[in-house]
């Protein structure tokens, strides 16, 4: 039996991370409440080729307990894969059931989770960036202020018209060296007619 049981686990290898025919996946496993949840699932049918023309709905629980029905679209993109987003109201736990069918057969179905909870990303690396800030600062023509030098910061919050493009008009007797320049150059000409025969 030694060849057999080889083959016979050779073969079941083979087939151990075959996907099924509803494949469900979430952008992001939790959400801000309020927010939606982008869900995505690949449909494939019994011999994995990509259906665009299956009908996908994704029945979702909320924690409270109400139950709604969101039809899921193909995206257009991408072969057999549908797309929806689920809309959050209270934070907890939400269940969200695929179901594919195809004229009128079903093709499969699938669970995934999800949570809708304020999200924490604000309590990792919240350390200031000196260097990242003084960068922008010297890019922008601001200025970079740490706790020692914030005593400033009340008279320097002024208006400074940065940015504002003001248009002034001088007549040109007012720049006594652009009016000596049109004469020289008119006594120039004049006198390089002459020169030639010209005057």
């Amino acid at each position: 039996m030694t060849h057999e049981n080889y083959w016979r686990q050779l073969l079941r290898w083979l087939v151990d991370g075959v996907p099924d025919q509803v494949e469900p996946a979430l952008t992001t496993e939790r959400v801000e409440p309020g927010e939606g949840a982008i869900l995505t699932a690949n449909v494939v049918d019994p011999s994995f080729v990509e259906l665009n023309d299956a009908a996908v709905t994704a029945t979702v629980t909320a924690p409270d307990g109400t139950i709604s029905d969101v039809p899921m679209s193909w995206d257009g993109e991408h072969a057999g894969q549908y797309q929806a987003t689920i809309p959050t109201k209270a934070p907890g736990w939400y269940e969200a059931k695929i179901d594919a069918t195809r004229a009128g057969k079903s093709v499969g179905s699938a669970v995934t989770h999800f949570r809708a909870a304020p999200g924490d990303a604000e309590y990792f690396d919240a350390t200031m960036h000196a260097g990242t800030l003084r960068r922008i600062a010297d890019e922008t023509g601001g200025r970079f202020y740490e706790p020692a030098n914030t005593a400033t910061l009340a008279d320097d919050l002024r208006y400074t018209g940065r940015g504002v493009t003001t248009v002034e008009e001088h007549e040109l007797w007012h720049m006594p060296i652009v009016l000596l320049l049109l004469v020289g150059l008119l006594c120039a000409e004049w006198g390089y007619r002459r020169v030639v025969g010209l005057a």
